[in-house]
């Protein structure tokens, strides 16, 4: 018997306990092994999402047998439970991500107060604040002066009165004030009590305060704004830090490009509401930057006064992630670029969810899959027509040959039409697939649902949510450990 080191078979299943294609369950039964691999497991195998109920919380964390006690994300709802301090401090101490909900609304009789300081939450990396109150009082002020010194700062503020955003700025200014050292990734978010957005021109002396707020050491910022010149200017004092560049609004697109050409280090740009016209420049800005990795285009609008439709972008050089969502008929254009004679096949993971038929789609498809032998994710929503059935099959049958593909998300559309579908024919057969992800929300189809069969298994978390894993197992031939069998191989008996 072969005995390895610990530290050996610590990485081994630190290996394991981090890929994404094995089923939370298999994780767990790592357990079983032997007590040190237990108490191995039980650290290094996190809670990322858990919704706080204390009762139930106290009698999971407290036994001795439960393998899972490290919760690094936390939800808490100051709305729906009274808080037990205590308790609250104990879980913060190894809480890196927090969501609080704050609400005037409280249900219980005391008025709960979230201990948000450092010695609560001494590893918090990343907070989330929604807060939909009457009024911020004295004591949220004093709280947001010993706020951890978070790296994420995400934070939404409903005001349920006009004389709320003025007090709401103050409490901003505090919060911002207190982490401006830490903070890389800041997200602001204002909205009135009629659940309308407040642009950042209307806040005043935030825009100033915005404008000289730690130059350069935000990684990410995001804000609702209309005015193009103010956006730039507040994104012009982060140009050498910025990382993650995320614009909503089509009127901003022109000057977020003005920044990615000023940019070294973007990473991943998000893009909303593009016009045909400016499809070409993105393309060709994009392929100016190697940094960028990743790119969302979120909605493709043709000028409505010049019928203007872009017809083919360039290919893309360094993209090694591409997602087009929403109703934009850009993607037949991306994938048909993407699949001329020597392009170079940057992409790795490629997303389209959008409105087109199988019909219309699969030729530009079926293409860019024979051409792109390096794609190892892919995320396609299909709508099912009566047509659909053969086509559904093609697909299926070149998905299954692709030579590098191991994730593969489906989400099925049927709408109007009660037949099946031939998706899942081939996949099984695929010699690289590793995880499969069915989206049945929108199938209507009620007694001929999809299956994928063996060596697949179905690890479900909803009705119509289905998880696919490979079972390596069942591929493998049976090892006959007689000494029999042991003598035969010695021996080279036939």
């Amino acid at each position: 018997m072969i005995h390895l080191p610990n530290y050996v078979i610590f990485n081994i299943l630190i290996y394991i306990l981090d890929n994404d294609y094995l089923t939370f369950k298999y994780k767990l039964s790592l357990g079983l092994i032997s007590k040190s691999i237990f108490k191995f497991v039980s650290e290094n195998i996190n809670i990322r999402t858990s919704q706080l109920i204390q009762r139930e919380f106290r009698v999971h964390l407290d036994n001795q047998y439960c393998i899972l006690k490290s919760i690094k994300k936390l939800t808490i709802n100051l709305y729906q439970q009274p808080l037990d301090i205590e308790y609250i401090e104990y879980l913060g101490q190894n809480i890196e991500e927090l969501i609080a909900w704050y609400s005037s609304e409280y249900k219980y009789s005391s008025k709960p107060t979230l201990p948000l300081n450092y010695n609560t939450f001494p590893k918090l990396k990343s907070l989330k604040i929604l807060m939909k109150k009457d009024k911020i009082d004295d004591l949220d002020l004093q709280l947001a002066d010993y706020c951890p010194k978070v790296v994420n700062l995400d934070i939404v503020i409903q005001c349920k009165s006009k004389n709320l955003t003025a007090i709401a700025l103050e409490y901003l200014k505090k919060l911002l004030n207190r982490i401006n050292s830490s903070v890389q990734y800041l997200s602001l978010s204002i909205v009135d009590r009629s659940h309308t957005k407040i642009v950042i021109e209307k806040l005043g002396t935030l825009v100033d305060y915005l404008m000289d707020y730690k130059p350069n050491q935000l990684k990410s910022i995001n804000f609702d704004c209309v005015d193009p010149i103010m956006y730039k200017k507040i994104l012009s004092c982060q140009i050498e830090s910025l990382l993650n560049l995320f614009c909503n609004q089509s009127i901003l697109i022109d000057s977020a490009l003005d920044i990615v050409e000023l940019c070294n280090h973007l990473e991943i740009l998000t893009l909303c509401n593009v016009k045909s016209q400016q499809v070409d420049r993105i393309f060709q800005l994009i392929n100016l930057k190697p940094s960028i990795y990743s790119l969302t285009i979120i909605n493709y609008i043709v000028d409505l006064d010049t019928r203007e439709d872009y017809q083919v972008p360039p290919p893309t050089w360094y993209l090694r992630k591409l997602s087009i969502l929403g109703l934009t008929g850009l993607e037949t254009k991306l994938l048909k670029s993407n699949t001329l004679p020597d392009t170079i096949h940057s992409i790795r993971k490629l997303s389209m969810i959008t409105k087109w038929e199988l019909l219309e789609f699969l030729p530009s498809i079926l293409l860019y899959l024979r051409s792109n032998t390096q794609l190892e994710s892919l995320k396609l929503k299909i709508h099912i027509t009566a047509s659909e059935l053969v086509l559904s099959e093609q697909l299926s049958l070149e998905l299954s040959k692709h030579p590098s593909l191991l994730k593969l998300s489906l989400i099925l559309n049927s709408r109007d039409y009660r037949g099946s579908t031939r998706i899942c024919k081939y996949l099984h057969t695929s010699k690289t697939l590793q995880y499969i992800k069915l989206d049945l929300s929108n199938y209507f189809v009620i007694f001929d649902k999809p299956k994928i069969a063996t060596p697949f298994y179905i690890y479900k978390n909803d009705i119509s949510i289905h998880h696919y894993f490979r079972d390596f197992n069942i591929e493998m031939e049976s090892i006959d450990t007689s000494w029999y069998n042991y003598l035969k191989k010695l021996l080279k008996f036939k």
